[in-house]
């Protein structure tokens, strides 16, 4: 059987370890192609997105889809890196007062166009999905009633989960618990954020319906905005600049809100680690 050839890059945004398809396949290969480039007997990593187009002319955009058509900000912030290397943002950017590269990309899971902006100082920023509903709710983990903060969006499903301090044990009974509810059909993601206040750290789970996939995440960019809402929603205040401490290093939320209605960016580093050609069975 002859094996398939894939070009791809590999970037580190805060430890979530990233992988960007840029050679063309058919998006019915995208769910099989990303499972065997993340295990670890293969190239590694934590998510695939494939990269569908790097014009930006004739009404198309930038766009990038994920494998589970989810979407991400730290794949969203490793494709401004992969545009930005590549020279391919520098005939379309716009320069504003603060001279920093500001355009607008599309990827999955969000019906909008993302604005983003590419800061001289190597961090990039990108504006994150607007919640539709936020709430309390109970959640029963380890036979025990657990409050929640509930944070529903387009096309993902956030709860966020005050701790002290977190341990095998629960992680655990958080994976039985995502494992063994039937979400809704038009959710491509569901995240468990568990989030200690006091030391401003979170362990991020991600769960992709549509793969199965499991993954407790060095970062995470959608769940770092959640925070940013968690903390405006229990606060009722604005926040600048927050930062968001999580296993692979920091990302910064920044929200503003009136009423219902939250708007928050976040800003993070990314690294190039490799680019090559992978050989999937």
């Amino acid at each position: 059987m002859t094996k398939r050839r894939v070009q791809f890059s590999k970037y580190n945004p805060t430890g979530n370890m990233t992988v960007l398809v840029h050679s063309e396949h058919n998006r019915t290969e995208y769910a099989e192609i990303a499972n065997q480039m993340m295990q670890t007997s293969h190239v590694c990593c934590e998510q695939v997105g494939f990269i569908e187009s790097v014009r930006f002319e004739n009404c198309q955009n930038f766009k990038l889809v994920m494998s589970g058509n989810e979407f991400c900000g730290n794949a969203t912030i490793s494709f401004l890196h992969y545009l930005n290397e590549q020279h391919l943002i520098k005939a379309t950017e716009q320069l504003n007062a603060l001279k920093q590269h500001t355009l607008q990309i599309q990827v999955s899971g969000r019906s909008d166009l993302v604005d983003c902006k590419v800061h001289n100082d190597g961090y990039y920023e990108v504006s994150m999905p607007q919640p539709q509903c936020v709430d309390q709710v109970q959640l029963t983990l380890r036979n025990q009633s657990i409050t929640a903060t509930r944070i529903n969006y387009e096309s993902y499903l956030h709860y966020v989960i005050p701790i002290d301090h977190t341990s095998q044990e629960l992680q655990q009974e958080i994976e039985q618990f995502v494992r063994t509810t039937q979400w809704e059909q038009s959710l491509k993601t569901i995240g468990i954020m568990l989030f200690n206040r006091k030391e401003q750290y979170l362990s991020p789970l991600i769960y992709l319906p549509e793969v199965q996939s499991i993954i407790w995440e060095n970062s995470c960019g959608s769940g770092t905005a959640s925070i940013g809402i968690f903390e405006a929603y229990h606060t009722k205040r604005a926040s600048e600049s927050l930062v968001v401490h999580q296993p692979g290093g920091h990302i910064i939320v920044s929200t503003n809100f009136g009423g219902n209605n939250y708007h928050t960016t976040i800003k993070g580093k990314v690294t190039s680690v490799a680019t090559g050609t992978a050989y999937i069975e």
